[in-house]
Formats: C-alpha cells, structure tokens, sequence
C-alpha cells in the first residue's frame, strides 16, 4: 500500500521526526514537498488555502495515476502500529471508494484517508476544488458537504483508534488541557484541533508519553 503525504517547510522537522520516524515499514511512502505559501503553516491563515488546493490537486491526480487502493495522510500525525491490514480489510469488505479517520463534525478527516482510485473519484475531488472556490470553504467542509449529497460514493470512518485530541476534549487542545481517554489499542494520532506548528509536536510529545 502507497501512502501519499505532503509537506512545506514549516511542516519538515513535523515530517521528519514525527511521521517518518514513526510510520509503520509495511507501507511505501512517497512524499512531495510544496511551496511555502502560508508563512506560518497555521490553519486558515494567509496562504493556508492555497496550500490546500495544492492538497486536492495533488488528490487528483493520485486518483488518476494509482492503481490499488492508496492512502493519503496530512504530516502532523504519528503511529504506533500497523493499520495497512485493517484499512484494506475494510475497503474491500464495504465495497468503498473512500475510508477516512472521523472527525468533528465532519464525518470525514481529509488529514487521512484510504481511497480506491478511479475516474469517480478523481471527478468528486475536481468538485471539492470548485466548491471551494464557490464558497471559500476548505477541503474538508468542501468535501464533507459533497458527500452528504451523493449517494453514488461509498464510503465510511474509522474508530476511535485513529485518534484526535477532539475525542477527549470536544475541542482544541491549546497546550494546557488534560488529555485523557486515548484508546488503549491507538493505531494512529493526528495533531488536529491543535494551532501551530510547535503546539502541535508538543501535542504529539504530550500523546505519545501517555501511550507509552
């Protein structure tokens, strides 16, 4: 199994010593660095959005060019086992065309999702492009607002396993909250509903050393 991830120069040592240092070795990683256009990588802000259409495209045209059943994951996450079997286990068992981490209100998480490339597929995502446009709404809303539209695209969420600070808090994490309640069988966290960069692998340090 592929899995496509992306990151700008705010997001390297993010990339380097948190997801590469920690994804499992039964996937093949393939990176793509984008330009820096937000200069501070924070959510929403100046430049952000941009980056984000630069997400969908790079979307499309995985779509487009794979084969097999891929996964494509934001950079401000970190693992602690393997999910390559459970993903494919579920993406054939359900017939989808796109599993994806829950998310608040969501459903969908566009930070990491498996999707079963296809002409369809590439076509929802150059909808999610035009939405955003449309309406200056991100990826996520974009997509989550097609979808509960469309009854010809399959798809699901994964469990609580995959896990997110909102789980815990019902919101953001700004560095001070308790966190409590991570799943004793965690396979994945990813550090949304966290602001900036350097909050972010605090969140990730703060995580880990409860797990483990």
């Amino acid at each position: 199994m592929k899995v496509f991830t992306f990151y700008s120069d705010t997001h390297e040592t993010m990339l380097n010593d948190w997801f590469l240092k920690t994804i499992p070795n039964d996937v093949d990683v393939k990176i793509k660095k984008i330009p820096q256009e937000c200069a501070t990588g924070e959510f929403q802000s100046d430049g952000w959005m941009q980056s984000m259409y630069r997400k969908v495209d790079y979307l499309i045209e995985c779509c487009e060019t794979e084969e097999e059943v891929f996964v494509h994951s934001d950079c401000d996450i970190q693992f602690f086992r393997s999910f390559k079997d459970e993903v494919t286990q579920k993406m054939e068992s359900g017939n989808l065309d796109l599993l994806a981490q829950q998310d608040q209100p969501g459903p969908i998480c566009c930070g990491f999702m498996a999707i079963k490339p296809s002409k369809k597929m590439a076509d929802l995502f150059r909808d999610v492009k035009e939405v955003m446009r449309q309406y200056n709404i991100n990826d996520q809303l974009s997509l989550n607002n097609i979808l509960g539209r469309r009854e010809d695209i399959m798809f699901s969420v994964l469990d609580s396993n995959y896990y997110s600070v909102w789980r815990s808090l019902n919101g953001v994490w700004d560095g001070t909250q308790e966190i409590t309640n991570i799943p004793k069988n965690i396979v994945m966290h990813h550090a949304n509903f966290v602001e900036g960069v350097d909050l972010k692998m605090k969140c990730m340090e703060k995580v880990r050393s409860l797990v483990e």
